[in-house]
């Protein structure tokens, strides 16, 4: 059997990296792969509240703020693709299962992948089948440490208001005043 070492394998990788750009045609798709990104990166920080639970408690704010900007995420492709309201209403409680959870991001995203390099068109169903999986996955996780979903998603919208006062702005994005923010996301809880 033969073996490679990392210079070898990073240069013979080189053959099959897609050259030919992004293939997202028009903003609804770029807004999804804003929001397939987004999902990850905030699913990334869920894992980061709870990996270290048994060592202290879990910050029900920060999970009841990381589970809001999953579903402002999530708000993309519901807006973008005229999502039906009414059967993500109708989701119920269950158990909450983070490496689900994990999986169910990855696949979303890996949707997104396949779109943006290899030219797979979108298909709404199954970017329909995503975003409930996903905000299932958030109505089970406000379940499980017991928070109110609307009450995380209301804060999360003045936590935007005191972030982008106007619009939203990089400068803003990357510039926080994060007290002022943790103020309005502990309102109510």
């Amino acid at each position: 059997m033969n073996e490679m070492n990392l210079i070898d394998f990073t240069k013979s990788s080189e053959r099959t990296l897609s050259g030919g750009g992004l293939k997202i045609y028009g903003q609804p798709q770029i807004n999804l792969l804003h929001s397939a990104i987004g999902v990850s990166t905030e699913v990334g920080e869920i894992v980061e509240a709870v990996k270290d639970k048994e060592k202290h408690e879990v910050d029900v704010v920060n999970m009841s703020e990381e589970g809001a900007d999953v579903v402002w995420y999530l708000a993309i492709p519901i807006r973008d693709y005229a999502l039906d309201f009414g059967k993500l209403n109708s989701l119920a409680p269950d158990e909450f299962v983070l490496p689900q959870l994990i999986v169910d991001s990855a696949e979303y995203l890996d949707m997104m992948k396949k779109v943006a390099f290899y030219g797979k068109p979108v298909d709404r169903n199954v970017v329909d089948n995503h975003v409930t999986n996903l905000y299932a996955h958030m109505i089970n996780m406000a379940f499980h440490y017991g928070f109110n979903l609307g009450l995380a998603l209301a804060n999360n919208q003045d936590k935007l208001r005191k972030r982008f006062p106007e619009k939203f702005e990089g400068f803003h994005a990357l510039n926080r005043n994060l007290d002022a923010e943790r103020t309005e996301l502990e309102k109510g809880m």
